[in-house]
């Protein structure tokens, strides 16, 4: 299976008395290979969760539901290769950075090496809520 398009999700935090692991929030990806199958992985504590499927509707509905719990996605078309393995905690952001032969130990640290390697925003919650204190000072 070859991916010609990967994407990358962005959760927000949850709040630590209700889920103290979500609390620093999540990193899914999804993406479409060249049989026009798509996938979507998601690293959690319990597993890895791998959902392949060609069926529209349920395309829809997977997208709609990682769009729907996300305030950033961005398209990845670049991967480099890791040079030596290195053993990191497997937490999500580890394990989607891996996909991409980048060593990330936070979202942040994730987001700005994806960035480097030239992703492209397809949402960002964020960018409009900046720009408005931007305006404000």
């Amino acid at each position: 299976m070859h991916a010609l398009e990967i994407y990358v999700s962005f959760q927000k935090p949850k709040r630590f008395w209700t889920d103290p692991f979500g609390a620093l929030g999540h990193v899914e990806a999804f993406g479409l290979t060249r049989d026009n199958t798509w996938f979507f992985i998601d690293p959690n504590r319990y597993g890895t969760d791998l959902r392949i499927t060609h069926r529209k509707e349920e395309i829809e509905a997977e997208i709609d539901r990682a769009i729907a719990r996300s305030y950033l996605v961005l398209r990845v078309e670049k991967r480099r290769k890791l040079k030596f393995p290195l053993p990191v905690p497997l937490t999500c952001v580890a394990y989607i950075g891996h996909m991409f032969g980048v060593r990330a130990f936070t979202k942040a640290g994730l987001r700005r090496k994806l960035l480097a390697l030239d992703a492209q925003e397809v949402l960002n919650a964020t960018s409009e809520g900046k720009s408005r204190r931007q305006e404000g000072t």
